[in-house]
Parts: structure tokens; C-alpha cells; sequence
């Protein structure tokens, strides 16, 4: 249902355009925003991590080990 509906409005706002791109580009920049929100992750210990540098520690982290075995893999 929400799909459907997203849809809906998304062909909307192209079929209205050429009337209102700013409405258009409003929705565009909407939709394109980043969030600056990151969640939680559990390290090694199984506690959650507290700040965003630790969640980006043990996702860099992560990244790497699964980029290594991929080499290690091919070679």
C-alpha cells in the first residue's frame, strides 16, 4: 500500500513538472538527504558500542577482514 502510494505521488510530481519543479526539487533534496543518524553495533564483547567512531571502527574493520578473505580467496 505504501509503495503504491509513493509511487503515486512520485509520477505526480513528474507529470506536474513543467507547473511546479520546485515542489519537484523540494521532494528531490528530500530524498536524497543524508542521515547523519548511525546505529548501534555490538563489538567482540557483545556490548554495544557508544559513539560513532566505534561504529566505524568495527564497520571499517569488518570491511577489511571481509576484503582480505576475498583475496586470499582468489589467490
Amino acid at each position: 500500500m505504501m509503495r503504491q502510494d509513493r509511487e503515486k505521488h512520485q509520477k505526480s510530481l513528474i507529470s506536474n513538472f513543467k507547473n511546479n519543479p520546485k515542489r519537484f526539487y523540494g521532494y528531490l533534496r528530500n530524498v536524497q538527504a543524508v542521515k547523519s543518524t548511525v546505529c548501534h553495533l555490538r563489538d567482540g564483547d557483545g556490548s554495544l558500542t557508544d559513539s560513532d567512531t566505534e561504529t566505524a571502527d568495527i564497520l571499517c574493520a569488518h570491511t577489511f577482514i571481509k576484503c582480505l578473505l576475498v583475496m586470499m580467496l582468489r589467490a
